[in-house]
Parts: C-alpha cells; structure tokens; sequence
C-alpha cells in the first residue's frame, strides 16, 4: 500500500510539474503578443512596460511576482529583437526606446486575423 501511495505522489507531482510547465509556455506567448501589442501604440522603454503590465488587471492570472515579471519583459523583449519584430532606437541618449519592424507588425496583423478561429477551434477541441 505504501508504494502504490508514494507512486500516486509522484504522479501528482509530475502532473503537477507539467501543468507548471504549460502554465509558463502560455503565460510568455501571452506576454509576447501584449508586449508587441504594447510597443506598437508606443515608443517605448523596457520599465515602461513593465509599468504597464503590472497595472494591467486582465494579466493578473500570468503575474503573480513582480520581480518575475520583470525578468520575464527583459528575456521577452531580448527574444523579440533577436527574432526582428522589435529594434531599438538609439535617438534617445539616457534610455532605450523600442519600436516594431515591420515583421512585428505584420505578425500582430496576422494574430489579430486569427486569433478568434484559433480560440474557437482550441475551445471546441477542450469540450
């Protein structure tokens, strides 16, 4: 009886572990497309950012500690400038200012265009 309860914890642990995992993966796609989002309305530097979203009550579920949030802008923002959506701009002496490229806005573009089917298909897909 004890092994099959100590295998039961593992199990849970595991289960637990991958949904951790998932929770993650979904909460940085989510942060990447609000950030885009974000920096297409505006020029506009990395604390700035981090302002907002931490204001932002609809991102509650995904941030849970600032200082997580924080590290997780900087690795976001470093990620979309090495992937071309964003560049940063120089003009600005004391701060950097970032702004998307055009692979960035057209990517917004085309999530804009697909988001509502590929939320439909997924919620009929978890019925």
């Amino acid at each position: 009886m004890a092994g099959h309860n100590a295998k039961k914890i593992n199990s849970n642990i595991e289960c637990k572990s991958k949904l951790s995992y998932l929770n993650n993966e979904m909460k940085k796609v989510v942060l990447k497309i609000v950030i885009l989002k974000i920096i297409k309305k505006h020029k506009i530097h990395p604390y700035a950012i981090i302002k907002i979203l931490s204001n932002f009550q609809h991102l509650n579920y995904f941030i849970s500690d600032k200082s997580e949030l924080k590290n997780d802008v900087y690795n976001i923002i470093s990620t979309l400038q090495k992937g071309g959506y964003i560049k940063l701009n120089k003009k600005h002496k004391k701060m950097n200012f970032y702004m998307l490229t055009k692979k960035g806005d057209d990517t917004l573009l085309e999530i804009n265009r697909n988001f509502k089917e590929i939320f439909i298909r997924l919620k009929n897909i978890m019925k």
